[in-house]
């Protein structure tokens, strides 16, 4: 804490900031390399790195170690509160453990212990500039990694004891109205779905307008020039020629930045271009709320 506390004579308000880094408020704990031969159904929940998504520890894709591992791997137990880290493929993402049940923690997945927990509110504030800057440095890297240490080593500007409560305060307030602003357009965009949808199931059942004589049934290979599968081939170049990912596709909506790379040209995969005006869905998903799901180009 040397490095960003300065002294004053007793009484004197300080009001200059100081620059230090994360090391000097808190350390980075890696986690420990837990056998896949240990995983199973339930017990003790392992974080991982592929729970790290959102601001939240996400069990999904959750797996679980024995119930005598708590106390064997005491020193790697998370805790409610606890922020998270990535360390590996996904650098830098940012989670709180919230779940009152202890977890473990696997290997490349950082916990920040604090050495002083008063300024734990102050990191969290900041820590999505951090977040930022472990993915622009490991931009084009085939495997991001980054230690501990380097995380510890990021710069963190402190502003004044008397200041900094009232600073959390105002971001808290600020980001409160922003997420229930975001809330409420999740709200009006699911009610103009589903009237989206009801006014398409009035019209293919003759309804929305006037019309003579019956409607047909038809099959979607009747009216498509064709319906093919994907490039099945695993992306292989940090650059070259763009492949959707499955997540690119959700309902009536095309992520158009969701995308990895081939090698070689476009011209390569001739038989499995998307050209505007073609019509994607998928096939299969993790999540069956996303299975069959289609959205134009």
């Amino acid at each position: 804490m040397s490095e960003i506390v300065e002294s004053r004579p007793t009484g004197m308000q300080h009001d200059d900031w100081v620059q230090g880094t994360l090391g000097d408020v808190l350390r980075v704990r890696n986690g420990f390399a837990f056998k896949s031969t240990d995983y199973q159904s339930s017990g003790v929940l392992l974080v991982r790195q592929s729970n790290l998504g959102g601001d939240r520890v996400s069990i999904e894709k959750a797996v679980y170690l024995p119930p005598e591992f708590a106390e064997q791997y005491s020193d790697f137990l998370v805790r409610k509160g606890d922020i998270l880290i990535g360390m590996s493929g996904s650098i830098g993402k940012l989670c709180l453990y919230d779940r009152e049940e202890p977890a473990l923690q696997n290997q490349r997945t950082g916990l920040l212990i604090f050495k002083d927990v008063s300024l734990r509110k102050w990191v969290w504030q900041y820590l999505p500039v951090v977040e930022r800057k472990l993915l622009a440095d490991g931009k084009g890297v085939g495997v991001q990694n980054v230690s501990g240490k380097q995380i510890e080593a990021l710069p963190l500007p402190m502003a004044p004891a008397h200041l900094r409560g009232k600073i959390v305060a105002e971001l808290e307030k600020q980001f409160s109205r922003l997420d229930e602003a975001v809330a409420n357009l999740q709200r009006v965009k699911a009610n103009l779905k589903r009237y989206k949808a009801s006014v398409l199931k009035a019209a293919v059942e003759g309804r929305l307008v006037e019309t003579e004589g019956g409607w047909k049934q038809a099959k979607l290979g009747d009216v498509a020039l064709s319906v093919r599968n994907g490039y099945s081939h695993k992306p292989d170049a940090e650059s070259g020629t763009r492949i959707f990912r499955i997540s690119a596709v959700r309902p009536m909506e095309l992520a158009s930045d969701d995308v990895r790379y081939l090698s070689g040209a476009p011209d390569d995969y001739d038989t499995f271009l998307a050209v505007e005006g073609d019509v994607l869905f998928t096939r299969y998903n993790g999540s069956r709320d996303y299975v069959g799901v289609c959205a134009q180009v």
